[in-house]
């Protein structure tokens, strides 16, 4: 019983010494999770527990094969043992590549206990190269001396540039093809990881009929998969070409048409699937072989109870072709149908009943207006003759009756009947220069030399071409365009005869 009670003794001394046992611990956190790259800031952990008499907990860098360190922490005062300063002083922390503030005075004091501490770091790594470990080392007074943690390995990584997706320009449905990724700088050397609509597949892929929609392509560089700075991974989408039958066609396909039907066509795009469409058609028909652009041909309407047959064979620039048959049946008894396909071409189509229905049409439209002119320019013509004619005429008569001449009104509205011979005088002879200045009253006659207003000519220039002058038995005659109901005399006819050729001044 007494062995018993000593063994369990030992047993409680042995775990309550294993307890009070001080230990120092590591930790750190990244951006890009467990790695280190260049220009990431790392924070690094050290904790001290366990301790009863801690003068010292730092964070410490050794570089493979260099004795350079970099030491950053806090530590109990030589001068008061109650007192934690920082040991961040230049001289001890300055190492090419690792870049931080490290700890103040401040924080130390915040943090430092003798029981124990929990010392927090941030560095940047601005150097690629730097290869070496980090780790805590804490120290206990009574001799126990430095408790040092585990160490933490650095190598700083490279992140890769311009990683690209490389693929085959064409892909085919039915064929297989190869696909990869390359990228430059990266250290260490990327590791992809390829994916096919987000399947994982060997770089390679043979695309089918489900895979008409598109194709998404991926890698990822795995070995940087990590980094939180981007450019890890690269998708690039595509559409595999293809040319087939639409599945469910009957092949010959059997149809029956009427005789009647003078349009009746076979339409070999409605039975092809394909991308990109089909551009050219190769057409058998009654013995004759064709190659077009049109996906449409037209029969020949063949009597009563003929039976023959078409052959299409569609291409889009792909090696695999496809043929459609046609086993045609004409039957008086068969519908006519009251539309017809549409027709998919390359060609341009022309509607020929709409282009003659325009030109007629235009043509019409230039008829009328040809007729028009002509119509207002017999009509000037006609009056221009008639108005010669009641001229002539009026002069004639009076050349041979010595008739009385034509009254002159004046401003004052007064009759002026002097006469010298067969002539009219003005009441104020004068030049034709002199007359036109002088605002003195014009006979408006009509074109049967009878007066018909009494009109003063203003005074000042009017333009010419508001203004008609002739000369009726010597009288001068001021026609105003807006007065008249007839059309102007074409500025064509003979000139008038003077107007005062045989005036003379009294």
């Amino acid at each position: 019983m007494k062995l018993a009670w000593i063994t369990i003794f030992k047993v409680l001394f042995l775990f309550s010494y294993t307890l009070a046992q001080p230990s120092t611990e590591i930790d750190y956190s990244t951006p890009s999770s467990s790695d280190f790259y260049k220009n990431e800031k790392i924070t690094f952990t050290c904790e001290a527990t366990g301790y009863t008499d801690l003068r010292t907990l730092q964070l410490r860098y050794e570089a493979d094969g260099d004795s350079e360190i970099y030491r950053s922490g806090c530590s109990r005062s030589a001068e008061d043992d109650t007192i934690w300063v920082s040991l961040s002083t230049p001289d001890i922390t300055a190492v090419s590549g690792i870049e931080g503030p490290g700890v103040s005075n401040a924080y130390c004091t915040s943090v430092g206990k003798p029981e124990g501490s929990t010392l927090s770091v941030q560095l940047n790594i601005t150097d690629s190269t730097l290869k070496g470990k980090f780790y805590c080392r804490g120290f206990e007074g009574g001799g126990v001396g430095e408790i040092l943690s585990s160490e933490v390995p650095m190598k700083v990584k490279v992140a890769p540039t311009d990683l690209l997706l490389n693929k085959p320009e064409t892909i085919i449905e039915g064929e297989e093809f190869t696909f990869d990724c390359n990228s430059t700088g990266a250290d260490p050397v990327s590791v992809y990881e390829y994916k096919v609509n987000g399947n994982t597949v060997a770089g390679k892929y043979t695309p089918t009929e489900i895979d008409r929609g598109g194709l998404m392509l991926s890698c990822t560089d795995t070995e940087h998969s990590n980094w939180k700075g981007g450019n890890t991974e690269q998708t690039v989408t595509v559409t595999p070409q293809y040319l087939a039958k639409i599945p469910g066609v009957q092949n010959p396909i059997v149809k029956e048409l009427n005789p009647g039907q003078s349009d009746a066509k076979l339409d070999c795009s409605q039975h092809v699937n394909a991308n990109p469409p089909p551009s050219t058609f190769t057409w058998t028909y009654s013995g004759v072989v064709t190659t077009e652009t049109s996906n449409e041909l037209t029969l020949i309407p063949q009597t009563d109870g003929v039976t023959e047959t078409a052959e299409c064979v569609a291409e889009n620039g792909l090696p695999n072709k496809v043929t459609i048959k046609w086993n045609i049946t004409w039957n008086n008894a068969a519908t006519i149908p009251t539309t017809t396909s549409t027709t998919i071409s390359t060609t341009t189509t022309v509607n020929k009943g709409g282009l003659i229905g325009g030109i007629v049409g235009a043509l019409i439209g230039v008829g009328v207006m040809v007729a028009v002119v002509v119509s207002v320019v017999m009509v000037r013509k006609s009056k221009e003759r008639r108005f010669r004619a009641d001229a002539e005429n009026a002069k004639d008569s009076k050349e041979k009756s010595n008739l009385a001449p034509q009254p002159v009104y004046t401003s004052d509205g007064a009759k002026k009947d002097k006469r010298n011979g067969n002539r009219h005088s003005l009441s104020k002879p004068q030049t034709q220069q002199k007359h036109k200045d002088d605002p003195i009253i014009y006979a408006d006659l009509d074109l049967k030399s009878q007066p018909r207003a009494l009109i003063t000519k203003p005074s000042g220039d009017t333009p010419a071409d508001s203004v008609l002058y002739t000369s009726i038995d010597h009288i001068k005659t001021r026609k105003l365009k807006d007065q008249l109901d007839e059309p102007s005399i074409p500025t064509t006819a003979p000139p008038p005869p003077p107007l005062y050729g045989n005036v003379t001044d009294n």
